[in-house]
């Protein structure tokens, strides 16, 4: 899908020209972006011509009229609830994977793009714990629904959703408001690699060089593996998977 012509997008074909700060950048997308919408899709469906006319309306107001049938090609067929629950997921996912993949490709050609892949599932017992807090902040009243109960919502999704990096790159566990949600160790791992690429890129404009204690005992500081910079001709192994690092 190419929205840079579309007048919404003006952004897209500036960085395009290079007529943007050209500062580096910081740019990626999460394994399971499109998991935070599967609430919000129509439920009342049940036939499979219903099915696919409900695809033709969902589709037809996100990417146009002229690209339903091609959306279908690509991500049907659609015969069942759960098949039109997959294929909405995949393409709301697509969209936020695409678009971080179009601006890391334009900016790459003026100036330097670090791009990563989170794919770091939540363990059991951090959702075992969001699943008690999340009911108890509807239980106890609307007092208790702050924007922590809706976090986490966010973590019972299941995969890696839209805007878990937040929780990562935020150490929300250190958090005096937010205690209840807890990493395990290699959570906790994979947090350290989070701010540590971010807080070295904020400082110097590279993420490249931060070290930081990791180990079990929090003594011992070891190198961050280097983070390879954005390049259009061999972009599947110039990023950083983050979920894979030990």
């Amino acid at each position: 899908m190419n929205a840079s012509n579309n007048d919404y997008w003006v952004p897209n074909a500036l960085i395009e020209k290079g007529e943007f700060n050209r500062v580096p950048i910081v740019v990626g997308s999460n394994r399971d972006e499109g998991n935070v919408f599967k609430d919000w899709l129509p439920r009342y469906v049940s036939t499979n011509s219903g099915l696919k006319q409900a695809w033709v309306d969902f589709t037809g107001h996100i990417v146009g009229p002229d690209l339903v049938r091609d959306m279908y090609q690509l991500y049907g067929p659609i015969a069942n609830n759960a098949e039109f629950e997959r294929a909405c997921v995949g393409l709301f996912g697509d969209l936020f994977t695409c678009a971080a993949e179009d601006l890391a490709r334009a900016a790459s050609k003026h100036t330097e793009v670090f791009y990563y892949r989170f794919t770091q599932s939540q363990d059991w017992l951090t959702r075992l714990k969001a699943s008690n807090y999340f009911a108890r902040g509807f239980l106890l009243g609307r007092r208790h629904r702050d924007t922590s109960t809706w976090g986490y919502g966010l973590l019972l999704l299941g995969g890696v959703p839209h805007s878990l990096d937040l929780y990562y790159i935020f150490d929300v566990k250190s958090h005096k408001n937010d205690r209840r949600h807890i990493f395990m160790y290699h959570g906790r791992r994979i947090s350290q690699y989070f701010m540590g690429y971010w807080g070295r890129f904020a400082h110097t404009g590279n993420p490249n060089g931060a070290r930081g204690a990791l180990s079990r005992s929090n003594l011992t500081e070891v190198s961050f593996p280097e983070w390879p910079r954005y390049r259009e001709s061999q972009h599947m192994r110039h990023w950083a998977t983050i979920g894979d690092l030990r």
